[in-house]
């Protein structure tokens, strides 16, 4: 596996408060441990602003209901609520989103319990290979699995499409990420002329 100090060899760590809030998550979650995966990933390494955070979770009435009374009693203010039937393919049953004063917007995603929860699982599900990449915190260090698919966008400048079934939804993310990206570019692989990309 390539060594993400090799491939990043210009940017720091991640920032200490992300690595606090992470083990603080797992204390609630146990014996789950959080997955943060995606866009701040991809736009750390990249140098470029982080948005929000994506953390990953198994999905329980119990852990959702324990995550938001832990969240909320840190002065975490709730700002949406997304059900079932509205987020997006079906193995996300419930995202949460949170913000704090001075901290970085935080996205809890409750995945399907039979989902791949490993953070390489977790790590495919992003649709774009440069978004492909998940780490989580073990014995008090950051640990990091990603594809091959990260490694060859990370190294070709691109944004390749892998995930199928929702092309319209990806294909407008882009739209927004290449103001930070203007030096990548997007490849479709498996987008025929056919394709049904009307918005959903």
């Amino acid at each position: 596996m390539h060594s993400l100090h090799n491939i990043f060899p210009n940017v720091g760590a991640l920032p200490a408060a992300w690595k606090t809030e992470l083990f603080w998550l797992g204390a609630t979650a146990y014996p789950f441990k959080p997955v943060l995966s995606g866009g701040a990933l991809r736009d750390h390494f990249h140098g470029a602003e982080v948005k929000d955070l994506d953390v990953f979770l198994p999905y329980g009435p119990g852990l959702v209901s324990a995550i938001d009374a832990a969240l909320q009693s840190s002065g975490w203010l709730l700002t949406q609520s997304i059900p079932p039937s509205c987020a997006g393919l079906g193995e996300v049953v419930e995202v949460r989103g949170y913000q704090k004063d001075g901290e970085t917007d935080l996205n809890i995603i409750f995945l399907d319990p039979g989902v791949d929860y490993s953070a390489l699982g977790v790590a495919q599900r992003n649709d774009f290979g440069i978004c492909q990449i998940a780490a989580w915190i073990e014995d008090d260090e950051w640990r990091f699995e990603y594809t091959d698919a990260f490694i060859e966008d990370v190294m070709g400048k691109t944004f390749t499409l892998h995930r199928e079934g929702d092309e319209a939804r990806s294909l407008r993310r882009y739209e927004r990420l290449k103001e930070k990206y203007p030096d990548h570019t997007l490849v479709t692989p498996n987008i025929t002329p056919t394709t049904n990309l009307l918005p959903i």
